[in-house]
């Protein structure tokens, strides 16, 4: 599975259309595949040091890093 398909699932379990949870959701899937990739099984260790560092170099710090 990819994480836009697990992202897709997630916002239709969760209902509610496209609100806040919805754009933020999209938002950190496009974060992380542009950091990392798309299949959900290759991600490691490796990939989330990646992920925050990427997303530090953004200007998010603390709070904002998920």
């Amino acid at each position: 599975m990819s994480l836009s398909d697990a992202v897709v699932v997630y916002l239709r379990l969760r209902g509610g259309g496209k609100g806040i949870t919805h754009q933020a959701a999209e938002r950190a899937c496009g974060y992380l595949t542009d950091t990392c990739g798309m299949l959900l099984t290759d991600y490691t260790a490796l990939d989330a040091h990646a992920f925050r560092d990427a997303l530090s170099a953004r200007g998010m710090t603390g709070s904002n890093i998920p």
